[in-house]
């Protein structure tokens, strides 16, 4: 089994301040332990790989022995960083990896050559020298590069990519050369298993073609059904158009760039490719858990804090009340909580007393336990997550950080139809009555769910009118 990651495995988004880049850090040095424990065959450089300077990247790898491959990223005095090329024995095949990233990116202390011209090279020497069986490719030049790459450099048999974040149900196959991407955040695994013909060239997916077909059939339904909507709205639901508008073009665009795949004509190689989500249905391995463990305890104290007072209540301590103190990644006891008022925000207890039958219908969603979910996975002092688990996060008077939470904790009204306090002294005073799907991507954005969150489809979830 070979194993490879195109690149970002670590975060590239930029930090904000001091805690925020030490937390990053820690789980940098955590991925990169985990990249060695698991064996990766090789490793591609991408932003996120950069985020935290040259030398830190050529420290880490050079600590663990960790196989970065890269065949345009040098250092100032313009040679290589890495090795252009690996070649790695695999089911008796030799199969020649090598990476780009895009050359328009800006290395402190370093310098990339122009990722084709330095991808020819890579692939000559592959075939070439090295006499390898397979050429892989591992790009972090997006996905909309990457499926031109094959017209452009001669050789390669299949590109694993990273960058863009794509969620890729099907291989795209173009030319000879198959295309994957495996989504973002580690959620999945990509997963490909090969079958080699003699004098074969090129790939095909005996099932591609009829999930593809299914697929288009889908998409193709869907846009009708909606157009049919359009063309019979009436004036009282005029106010919908925009939204059915977008849906179309975003459906239409999804059929436009979903290609058929080829048919088995028997002079090709046979591929099959899956997706396994890495989810709590794995068992953790020991030794991988106690890298994890060991990583949360340098985010915050108290990580392993019991789940008392986080439902959909306010009882109990949460060790997140206390005003104005961050978290660093000591091993310090979080202090007593202190009342305090969050600005214009209420709470959802405020609101209970006139909306009782709303109250219990939010009380059944994930929102009411969205904190709850983050302590299980001993992430609630993670400066990453904790301000879409709470109501108010950093807004005019409330919660300014993970210790400040208090109340707030959980998804509440206040999250979606806004501040509520002036509501409360004026009910005249209007809430917020649906939020805006840009409202509601602040948390559910494209790159956290890979493009699947449809805001249509999940505003009857929580319509606590029904």
């Amino acid at each position: 089994m070979l194993q490879v990651d195109a690149g970002d495995m670590l975060w590239s988004r930029q930090t904000v301040n001091t805690r925020e880049r030490e937390q990053r850090r820690i789980k940098a040095e955590l991925l990169l332990d985990g990249a060695r424990q698991l064996g990766v065959d090789a490793l591609a450089v991408g932003d996120g790989e950069l985020a935290f300077g040259l030398d830190f990247l050529v420290s880490e790898a050079n600590k663990r022995d960790l196989p970065f491959v890269s065949a345009n990223l040098a250092g100032s005095d313009g040679q290589l960083v890495f090795p252009a090329t690996l070649v790695v024995k695999k089911a008796g095949l030799r199969i020649g990896l090598t990476s780009v990233l895009s050359d328009q990116l800006h290395v402190a202390g370093g310098r990339l050559r122009p990722s084709v011209d330095a991808l020819r090279e890579a692939v000559a020497q592959l075939r070439e020298r090295e006499k390898v069986d397979l050429v892989v490719l591992l790009s972090h030049l997006g996905f909309q590069v990457d499926r031109t790459l094959p017209e452009q450099v001669a050789g390669i048999d299949l590109i694993f990519g990273g960058h863009s974040r794509s969620h890729q149900e099907e291989p795209l196959i173009v030319g000879t050369t198959a295309v994957f991407q495996a989504g973002s955040r580690g959620k999945h695994l990509g997963e490909v298993t090969l079958s080699l013909r003699e004098g074969a060239s090129g790939w095909a997916d005996p099932g591609s073609r009829s999930r593809v077909e299914a697929q288009r059939k889908q998409l193709t339904d869907q846009i009708r059904n909606y157009e049919e909507q359009l063309a019979t709205l009436g004036p009282e639901k005029e106010s919908q158009r925009p939204r059915l508008e977008r849906v179309v073009s975003f459906s239409t665009r999804r059929l436009e760039a979903m290609a058929m795949p080829p048919a088995d004509d028997g002079a090709r190689h046979l591929l099959t490719s899956s997706k396994i989500p890495l989810d709590r249905g794995l068992a953790d391995d020991p030794e991988m858990k106690r890298l994890v463990d060991a990583a949360l305890d340098r985010l915050g104290p108290e990580g392993r804090s019991a789940l008392s007072g986080v439902g959909t209540g306010h009882e109990g301590h949460d060790h997140s009340g206390h005003e104005g103190h961050d978290h660093g990644g000591g091993a310090e006891k979080a202090p007593a909580p202190k009342k305090r008022m969050y600005g214009d925000f209420v709470g959802a207890e405020a609101c209970r007393s006139c909306h009782q039958a709303e109250f219990k219908d939010w009380s059944t969603t994930p929102h009411a336990r969205a904190y709850t979910t983050l302590v299980k996975e001993r992430r609630h002092f993670d400066l990453d997550c904790w301000s879409c688990h709470v109501t108010g996060a950093e807004q005019g008077g409330g919660p300014s950080g993970p210790y400040d939470v208090g109340p707030m904790r959980n998804v509440q009204c206040e999250a979606c139809h806004g501040p509520g306090r002036q509501h409360i002294s004026k009910p005249s005073v209007d809430m917020v009555r649906l939020p805006s799907e840009a409202h509601c991507k602040t948390c559910h954005d494209d790159d956290q769910t890979e493009g699947r969150f449809e805001y249509l489809e999940y505003l009857p979830k929580i319509d606590h009118r029904n």
